[in-house]
């Protein structure tokens, strides 16, 4: 109701004024193109500060009607299993059975799966293998998932140094990657294998060494400041990228299997 949606604050909006804003923020998206200005007309802008929110929103609302539908028709345990059911916008990672069908968002599923044990999601390789060191056990193994290991031309990723980006962006660039990489991958040898990758296309980017081993120093401080013997080898493993990028050399092939770290 539209009290519900009313605030005690005085820039508080009605539901009524919030449906409006949305209404225009999806109608009123624009691209210029060859000196033609186009109005998107389908779906909500790409890129919109409000359009990964009302991606999020709209899917939600689909998956607790439905939900509320199995409830109702007395289909309990298939809703206990999509409790396990992750979702981020349009990417869904299902744990114990099949996603929401497709009908209920009005969306086609695309397959991620690459076997009954290996799954990517959202730029992460999950798969469950045999333990090296214990045959007779199995664990979850995650990596980084790089699409463009799977296409036959070179993306352009990150800003060129020699663009109007100030040169602290360099930095940033590197330790937000080491981050990320460090959360997804549960090896060392996933981690070098996607850490050395990134060094690569930011020196092809013209980015500085030294701002990335400034970067990759201050990463390894306060990633892992309790495991010196891990970091020692990382800021060897970085002197390794460079040397290794200067004479031209391919990177290290990935990691088949090795026990985590």
């Amino acid at each position: 109701t539209k009290d519900q949606f009313e605030f005690d604050t005085a820039d508080g909006v009605s539901a009524a004024e919030l449906k409006e804003r949305i209404a225009f923020l999806v109608r009123n998206a624009f691209v210029c193109q060859g000196g033609e200005l186009f109005r998107q007309v389908k779906g909500i802008p790409m890129g919109g500060n409000a359009s990964p929110d009302l991606a999020n929103l709209f899917c939600y609302a689909c998956e607790a009607e439905y939900m509320d539908h199995l409830l109702a028709s007395g289909h309990k345990d298939e809703a206990k299993r999509l409790s396990l059911t992750w979702r981020f916008i349009d990417d869904l990672l299902t744990w114990n059975g099949p996603p929401p069908p497709e009908h209920i968002y009005g969306m086609r599923y695309k397959e991620t799966t690459n076997g009954p044990n290996d799954v990517s999601f959202i730029g992460m390789r999950i798969r469950i293998e045999i333990h090296p060191n214990l045959p007779s056990r199995r664990w979850m193994r995650l990596s980084v998932h790089d699409k463009e290991e799977q296409w036959h031309w070179k993306p352009v990723r990150y800003c060129h140094a020699w663009s109007v980006a100030p040169r602290h962006q360099s930095s940033g660039i590197c330790k937000g990657l080491m981050i990320m990489y460090a959360r997804q991958c549960n090896h060392l040898a996933d981690f070098r294998h996607a850490a050395q990758r990134a060094i690569y296309r930011l020196l092809d980017r013209k980015h500085q060494v030294r701002d990335l081993r400034q970067s990759f120093h201050a990463f390894l401080r306060e990633r892992w400041p309790e495991f010196p013997r891990i970091c020692g080898r990382l800021r060897g493993f970085f002197e390794f990228c460079i040397r290794s990028y200067n004479n031209d050399e391919p990177l290290l092939p990935a990691p088949v299997s090795t026990a985590p770290w």
